[in-house]
């Protein structure tokens, strides 16, 4: 359950690594190691979503289904020693729901949302929609709807506080948007960094 996608690994490669690309994070980053810590962890809430508390990351989100905890780490010679933690789950019909933390290490360049934004508006061959962009208590985020021409499509958002990048990936397709939009709500609500 909740392999990355390559949709979902150039969205986390392309937070990771800012302005760096996503080719180039896989040429420098040195056989990265992925640590699952709980698979298909199941803890209802009593509405049939599940409290997921990182292990090794700090943050809890609710997620629609049981869900895998897990970290990659290894080392990167433009940001040194990372850890890459997430949260992921996925619902019938290919709906694959992932929240990473990426902390900010003292030798990578911060990342910068408008940064991020541009990256993602010369992507070719795909469509970004629903650009919202609003502070948070301790930074600001930035969240997009992003369709592809073949009508796969993701709710996507970034979330900046002073120790980490936090990156929200809803993948669904295009269809279903309507549906999952009710769920990336109650996700976005529930997320609570630094638990």
């Amino acid at each position: 359950m909740c392999a990355l996608s390559r949709f979902t690994f150039v969205l986390l490669a392309a937070a990771l690594l800012l302005p760096v690309s996503a080719a180039s994070v896989l040429a420098q980053t040195v056989e990265p190691q992925l640590t699952m810590h709980r698979t298909e962890a199941a803890a209802d809430d009593g509405t049939g979503w599940h409290r997921a508390n990182s292990t090794k990351g700090k943050f809890a989100v609710l997620m629609p289904a049981p869900f895998n905890d897990f970290t990659v780490s290894g080392v990167d010679a433009k940001i040194g020693n990372f850890a890459i933690h997430t949260i992921g789950t996925e619902l019938p019909g290919g709906v694959r729901i992932s929240v990473t933390e990426m902390p900010i290490t003292p030798t990578m360049t911060r990342p910068r949302l408008d940064d991020i934004l541009a990256d993602w508006q010369t992507k070719p061959f795909q469509t970004l929609s629903e650009i919202e962009r609003s502070p948070t208590a301790t930074g600001e985020r930035l969240s997009f709807t992003v369709v592809d021409t073949v009508d796969n499509a993701a709710f996507t958002r970034y979330e900046l506080t002073p120790n980490a990048l936090y990156t929200f990936v809803i993948e669904f397709r295009n269809w279903r948007k309507d549906e999952i939009g009710a769920i990336r709500d109650r996700i976005y609500a529930s997320f609570k960094p630094g638990s």
